[in-house]
């Protein structure tokens, strides 16, 4: 007798659980039907284009090309808040973010036994905040020095430009001993 109740109460249960189940399916089922009806409809009055010359596709990998070039000289000219140029610098390579590291900026710590997302150690060894998203340095394609902008308006370019400003030169002085 027990068997035949127990077996009763599974396979009630079981009956409800299926039933149960087919309402959310059919609801989840006409939500999905919506959607595709709808998409379809879509389609059919504006019908999706199918790009033949992937042009963006071709510019990143022209972009990449250009940047892998190891002698190739980036003109940076400021620009005054009014749009006029101010001056010119030659760099090595294009500006750089100070926001730019080589390696992962955070890591996960174990603290009282939970993975914890914080801040990782640089390469120097100390800790740093998100970094500068307006300050950019590169180095000078004729002295090797060092030059970070911040907040500054510029124009790039990997040729010169015909404007009227001066040209930055940097006033190299030689080390004592």
């Amino acid at each position: 007798m027990k068997r035949l109740i127990l077996l009763f109460s599974v396979s009630t249960f079981l009956i409800f659980a299926t039933v149960n189940c087919e309402v959310e399916e059919s609801t989840t089922e006409k939500a999905e039907k919506e959607q595709e009806s709808i998409m379809q409809r879509a389609r059919a009055q504006e019908p999706t284009y199918h790009p033949k010359n992937f042009l963006t596709r071709k510019n990143v990998n022209k972009w990449m090309k250009r940047m892998d070039v190891p002698s190739k000289l980036f003109y940076i000219y400021v620009m005054a808040d009014n749009g006029s140029i101010t001056h010119y610098f030659v760099a090595q390579y294009r500006p750089v973010s100070t926001a730019t590291f080589l390696t992962p900026p955070k890591r996960e710590w174990d603290i009282w036994e939970q993975n914890v997302l914080g801040p990782a150690p640089a390469l120097d060894g100390v800790f740093y905040g998100d970094g500068a998203g307006d300050q950019y340095f590169f180095f000078d394609a004729e002295t090797d020095a060092f030059i970070s902008l911040k907040g500054l308006n510029y124009i790039l370019s990997d040729q010169p430009l015909r404007v009227d400003a001066p040209k930055i030169s940097i006033d190299v002085k030689k080390s004592e001993g």
